[in-house]
């Protein structure tokens, strides 16, 4: 989020806390927003991201990462929506229940490359 759109937060509601789930390890964290005396925003527990229209599958509208998750990787990623055949259509993953989730991680990938290379192995008798 631009400092810019903050500033204009913390001009409206005073100082600001930021309540939800870190987008990278899914812990609550909370990030205040506060104004030193000096006039400089404080900014405790992690950071604050105003995701654009863009990502159309975010329901919120503001995304936070932990103090630690920021310093690994301060880039907040856009969210992926996985697609898979379920029963004869393709749904999104996050959809579905939790036994067809179960079995779509315990699903083998198998690589191609490797089969092909078998088929291409003469056969003895």
């Amino acid at each position: 989020m631009k400092l810019d759109k903050l500033v204009d937060i913390y001009e409206k509601n005073g100082p600001c806390d930021f309540v939800a789930d870190c987008e990278d390890c899914k812990k609550e964290t909370i990030v205040s927003v506060n104004m030193t005396e000096d006039g400089n925003l404080h900014i405790t527990g992690g950071a604050v991201f105003e995701p654009p229209l863009s990502w159309l599958n975010n329901k919120e509208k503001f995304l936070v990462k932990c103090d630690e998750c920021f310093k690994k990787d301060n880039i907040f990623h856009p969210r992926t929506e996985v697609y898979s055949r379920c029963v004869g259509y393709l749904r999104p993953v996050e959809q579905w229940n939790p036994g067809k989730t179960q079995e779509f991680k315990t699903r083998k990938m198998y690589d191609l490359n490797a089969i092909s290379k078998l088929d291409s192995i003469p056969a003895t008798i």
